[in-house]
This record gives C-alpha cells, structure tokens and sequence, in this order.
C-alpha cells in the first residue's frame, strides 16, 4: 500500500514537471519563425491556448498535490483588481471581444492562480532558463559554425509573415538567418544571431527574462547560465540587450554589502566600457544600416512612442481597442509593426487596461526596494523590456504581470548577489 502511494505521489510529481515544462515551451516560442513560417502549421493563438491550457493543468494538479486551495489575502485584492480591469476592458471593446477574452485575460487569471498556489517559484524559474539555455547554446553553435565560420551549409530556405513576405535559410529549422539587421556595412562584422527568432528585440527578451529570473528566483544562480545568456546577448547585438545587462550590473552593485563594493566596482568598470563601446559600435551600425526602409531604430521608436501617445490621447481610459495594430500602423511615419510596447500597450488598452501592468508593477517596485532587493533584477528588467520590444498581449507579457503579482510579495529577508554556482 506504502509503495503505491509513493508511486502515485513520484507520478504526480513528474506530470506535474511535464507541465510546466508544456506551459513554458509556449511562451518561448512565441514570435519565432516557427510561428511565422508558412509551411509550419503553428501559429500564435494556437501557443496562447496551450498556454492556458497548461496553467489550467497545473493549478487543478496543484489542488491534486496540496489537498484544499488556500489562495493567500494578499494575493484576492490584485486577483479581484485584476478581474474588475479586465471585465471593463473587455465590456469596453467594440470588437474582439471574445478574442481579447480568450487570449489574453483567462490566461492572466489563470496564470495568477496557478503561481499564486505554487510553493516552488524557483523550480518553475529554473525549468524556464533551461528551456532559454537550450535554445542559447543551439543558436550560439549554428551562429559560429554556420553564420560567421561558413562550416555548416545551410538545410533550406524558409518563408514567413513579419509585417512583409521574407524568406531566409535554415539550418535543420534550429536556427535561421532572418532578414533583420543582416545587411553588413562591411565584410568583418558579423549577422546578429537570431536563433529561431524573427529579430533580436524577440530573441533577447526572452534571453533577458530567462536571466532576470535566474538571478531574482534562483536561490543561487547558474554561473553556466549567467555566461550563455550574456553570450547570446551580445551575439544578438540588440541594444535593448545591452541596456539589460548594464541595468543588471548596476543592481549587482547596488546589492552588494559595502564593505565588498570597492572591489567590486573595480573589476565592473572595466565591464562596463566594454559595455559602452560595445553599446556605441552598435548604434554606428544601426544608424549606417538602418532598417529595411532605410532609417534608424532611434527614429523609429521615437516616432512609435508619439504616434502610441497620440493614439492614447484620442480614449484616455479605454485606449483604441485590442490589437488595432492596423490603426497604430496607418498613424505612424514608419509603417512596419511596432518597436514599442508599454506606449502601445497604454494606447491600446487606456488607463483601465494599462492599471493590469502598470499597478502590479510599482507594488512588486515598492516591495523589491523595502523587502528583497533581487526581485530589482525582474522588475526593473521587465519594466524596460516591455517598454522597448512589442509583445502586448502575449505570453510572455502574460507571465510578467502573473509574477509581479503572485510571486513577489516581499515575505523573504534581503538577499544579495555574491553567490553565483
């Protein structure tokens, strides 16, 4: 009888780590070329439901492991603040109703409830760096030895939607060399690794979000890791990749007890003009290559935040409705989907929709300073990936307002950054 139930409770055990597992795969896959490629039969809705799908699962496989739900007080009055939003949110839209609630407010709620419950925040962290790290290190091996060194020929072409038709080679659909930023003003700089993404901005924030995560969840942080993820960072030649990690190394510091932060700083210094001229090269690049219509990402995304301003100013409580991306579009000078989120996210959803992100957010900042300062890593490092990379409405944004509200709760005692494994 003993046995049986052990085997029952290392059966639940496993299906449960197969769950989140299927609940992660999802939101790292969204905005790949998978997702975008014409002869791929996947596509971002189909992600978005088994996402829910399996945030669902594990809650209900929560109870099973737990007994009885005991949701914590803390948690009722963001969830019910949560449910109030959305629910005017949703009566508000003109159109998309349905889709806006399917897609992305039962996802929320259920994603909030399912953290809410979970024990083991950390084990969830290190299952969504794991997923993160195989990707890294594939795109990293096929960046080298195909894209850079020419060693491995390419396995076929692939054609997707991105705003435009493109097609780019492959490598075994691992790894692809998209259209963006692979214009070289010179035959010594090297493409920027893509991975299986559409462009950087989408493959580093999911690199940035898997590296938040470790350094504010993981009790002490993969050193193996922490290496990959800057790697790829900077095989991505994103801006917004190299703010992330200057931002993370000055909240090292900023954690780091005083009687250490001499020392420290000496040895980061030197990281951080690597940093800067790093920084400086790629916005020479940027302004020398430009975009596919010939202009700079920093007149871009100013003109994006105008235009998400503008959009915003025309419904300031309920925005102009979920995903008017056409709208958003014909408004802009620079036709060629969006390369901000939070200003977008405001003019979409008014300051009824934007209260979902944007209260959760100052709460996890007030408890991250006054109770753990790791969480600064996730908080501010999810602030300022939102804000630069458009991914409104998806996963990923999904599971950053679920976790400043379920996880963070300012419960454990200050914890620095000089452990790293």
């Amino acid at each position: 009888m003993m046995k049986i139930k052990i085997k029952k409770i290392r059966l639940t055990k496993l299906l449960y780590s197969i769950g989140q597992y299927l609940m992660i795969i999802p939101i790292v896959l969204s905005n790949t070329i998978w997702v975008r490629a014409y002869e791929i039969p996947v596509d971002q809705g189909m992600l978005t439901l088994m996402f829910t799908l399996f945030a669902f699962l594990l809650f209900v496989l929560n109870i099973v492991k737990n007994g009885k739900p005991k949701i914590r007080y803390s948690l009722m009055k963001p969830l019910l603040a949560v449910m109030a939003l959305s629910l005017c949110s949703t009566i508000a839209l003109r159109d998309s109703r349905v889709t806006f609630f399917l897609y992305y407010v039962i996802p929320l709620l259920l994603c909030i409830l399912y953290l809410g419950l979970e024990k083991n925040v950390e084990g969830f962290w290190r299952k969504f760096s794991n997923v993160v790290f195989v990707i890294c290190v594939v795109s990293l091996v096929f960046y080298i030895m195909a894209s850079l060194l020419k060693i491995i020929p390419p396995t076929g072409m692939t054609k997707y939607k991105w705003t435009w038709d493109f097609q780019c080679k492959n490598w075994f659909n691992l790894y692809y060399e998209a259209y963006y930023g692979n214009t070289s003003i010179a035959s010594f700089l090297p493409r920027k690794n893509m991975g299986l993404y559409t462009e950087p901005p989408m493959f580093v924030i999911m690199v940035c979000i898997a590296m938040a995560g470790e350094l504010s969840f993981v009790e002490i942080p993969r050193k193996k890791y922490i290496i990959v993820f800057i790697v790829t960072i900077f095989s991505t030649m994103s801006t917004t990749g190299y703010l992330f990690i200057i931002m993370s190394i000055v909240i090292f510091i900023f954690n780091i007890d005083r009687g250490k932060r001499s020392s420290a700083i000496k040895m980061i210094v030197f990281s951080l003009i690597i940093l800067m001229a790093a920084f400086v090269i790629i916005e020479i690049m940027n302004q020398k290559m430009g975009t596919e219509i010939g202009e700079n990402s920093v007149n871009i995304r100013l003109d994006h935040l105008l235009t998400s301003f503008s959009l915003w100013a025309e419904n300031p409580i309920f925005g102009i409705g979920y995903g008017q991306i056409d709208l958003f579009e014909q408004s802009s000078s620079y036709q060629q989907g969006a390369s901000v989120g939070l200003p977008l996210f405001l003019a979409y959803s008014g300051i009824c929709g934007f209260s979902v992100y944007f209260i959760p957010f100052i709460r996890a900042m007030f408890l991250s300073l006054k109770d753990n300062h790791r969480y600064l890593y996730f908080v501010v490092g999810s602030f300022l990936l939102l804000f630069l990379t458009s991914v409104n409405y998806l996963p990923i944004m999904i599971l950053i307002i679920a976790v400043q509200i379920a996880c963070i709760e300012g419960k454990s005692k200050r914890i620095h950054y000089d452990k790293i494994s």
